[in-house]
């Protein structure tokens, strides 16, 4: 039997929702569903399908991510406008 798969395109779709309605910076493991954490092969895929959508939205200019610290959580906020000086 097959493990179960969250879908790149899925990923996608949820990140540009969520991330279009987030006002400040979040945890991107944060945006995962609930019923995709029950267990560690569920949770390993939507997480590792989510971090490629995120670099998808980031790469389109949807979305800016940061790291804080080596190794530290990945967080992620929709694209602010660049500032005119």
């Amino acid at each position: 039997k097959r493990a179960p798969v969250y879908s790149l395109d899925d990923a996608v779709k949820r990140l540009r929702e969520m991330v279009g309605i987030t006002l400040d910076w979040r945890v991107l493991a944060t945006y995962i569903p609930s019923e995709w954490l029950s267990t560690p092969i569920r949770r390993k895929s939507a997480l590792a399908s989510h971090f490629a959508a995120m670099l998808e939205l980031v790469k389109q200019g949807d979305a800016e991510l940061r790291q804080d610290d080596t190794f530290g959580p990945i967080q992620l906020r929709a694209a602010r406008p660049a500032a005119h000086v």
